[in-house]
């Protein structure tokens, strides 16, 4: 088996992270764009992985330059997986004709503007989750699913509390591990609106400190208008950072409610009677997807 180093483990993370996070989307939704989007983004997964597996075995090719689609894959074939020194479980790439013919798709795709049947994206969509699958076992000695792509979170408190909703949700305690996930989307919130203009507008209610009467309701109803407005601001800014309508609505029906007291521990509300497994993995993922998302935009917040 060939050894992952830490840099090869982070990118076989980060290959999992496009298969399962940035993907979905797209998949999701059928348009031509999204059609288009997947399929380089498809291709993209096995050509990479392809080259992190001949960068892993330090296989030089004898080609100049950027190696073809099929030499790399004869290259890893004949270099790595029937190298006895290696001692993988595979002997040769599974999935040759159906990536062969995806790689030509996208071929098709990148340089004549040919938009790809959805239908075929999604099941090119299975064949190289599969082919992935395969590759991390068989030549890593690694189990796709043991790869968690909280390991990409910059972030130590949501890092921490993301892998604590993980963690619950594989012994089985579902609602626990949904309130991890929403007290992490609620960080997330928090952080993301030290970016608003109105980011700090909860300060207002200390000036009503030692005022009474009329002139206390007063100003204690203006703060309460402007964290309104606040509120709605976070929300565009939620939408502008790449939380879609749909999933966001979604997270708001099956989420518990969780607020941040005072003295910074967490209050939870309302939690849904029909939550099961299914639904807290979606929530765990439908948080970390826009957590990691947010930080690949290249946001400095994930220092505060």
């Amino acid at each position: 088996m060939i050894t992952a180093t830490d840099s090869i483990k982070k990118q076989l993370v980060r290959i999992k992270f496009l298969l399962e996070v940035s993907l979905v989307p797209h998949l999701e939704r059928s348009s031509d764009a999204d059609s288009i989007t997947a399929i380089i983004l498809l291709d993209y997964c096995v050509e990479s992985l392809l080259k992190t597996t001949r960068t892993a075995a330090a296989v030089n090719l004898t080609e100049k330059g950027d190696p073809k689609f099929k030499e790399l894959w004869q290259s890893i074939n004949e270099k790595v997986l029937k190298d006895k020194q290696y001692d993988t479980k595979i002997n040769l790439l599974p999935f040759r004709s159906e990536l062969e013919n995806l790689h030509l798709q996208r071929n098709l795709t990148q340089h004549d503007s040919r938009v790809p049947n959805h239908s075929e994206t999604e099941r090119d969509a299975i064949t190289v989750r599969e082919f992935a699958r395969q590759v991390y076992q068989g030549v890593y000695g690694i189990a796709y699913s043991s790869l968690t792509l909280i390991d990409l979170v910059k972030n130590k408190k949501l890092n921490m509390l993301l892998s604590e909703a993980e963690s619950l949700l594989g012994m089985d305690k579902w609602t626990e591990s949904a309130v991890k996930s929403a007290t992490a989307m609620k960080l997330l919130m928090k952080i993301s609106s030290e970016y608003s203009p109105l980011g700090r507008v909860q300060r207002l209610y200390s000036i009503t400190n030692g005022l009474h009467g009329h002139v206390h309701v007063a100003i204690e109803k203006l703060a309460k208008s402007i964290e309104r407005i606040h509120e709605g601001m976070t929300l565009q800014m939620q939408i502008v950072m790449g939380l879609d309508f749909k999933g966001y609505a979604r997270f708001k029906h099956l989420a518990p409610t969780v607020n941040f007291v005072l003295d910074g521990s967490i209050k939870v509300g309302v939690v849904s009677k029909d939550l099961n497994t299914k639904e807290s993995k979606w929530l765990l993922d439908y948080v970390l997807g826009n957590v990691l998302r947010m930080e690949e935009a290249g946001l400095e917040w994930h220092e505060l």
